[in-house]
């Protein structure tokens, strides 16, 4: 093989690396704990971070609360029935997976009254 080949294998690898989607890109994931009780402000606290795939959300909760996750229409409508998944004893740790929009709520009977839901996007690394 002559170098001006090997060189062109080189750069071809360096293009085809630089031009992965970004999902595939390795970042540190972080842990954000989740104070999941109505005395926590939870839409100040999720408008104050910024999540990416592969970060974990670690929802701390006392036995009267759980969390669901459930749908769009379900969180926008307060709707506990069918969750996507649903947590009963804290604490709970949900890593967060492609990039979008998570919903979650308490399935308690006042929970949306109370504000005990949130929603979290994650962006694209």
């Amino acid at each position: 093989m002559t170098l001006s080949c090997a060189v062109l294998k080189v750069v071809a690898m360096v293009t085809i690396v630089a031009l992965m989607p970004s999902q595939f890109v390795s970042t540190d994931a972080a842990i954000y704990d989740v104070g999941w009780s109505p005395d926590t402000d939870l839409l100040a606290w999720a408008d104050s971070k910024t999540f990416y795939p592969n970060d974990s959300l670690v929802f701390k909760y006392t036995p009267e609360y759980n969390v669901l996750e459930v749908t769009q229409l379900a969180f926008m409508n307060c709707l506990t029935t069918n969750p996507v998944s649903e947590y009963n004893s804290g604490p709970t740790m949900i890593k967060l997976g492609e990039p979008g929009t998570r919903f979650f709520i308490s399935g308690g009977p006042e929970s949306c009254l109370i504000k005990l839901s949130i929603d979290v996007v994650s962006l694209p690394v």
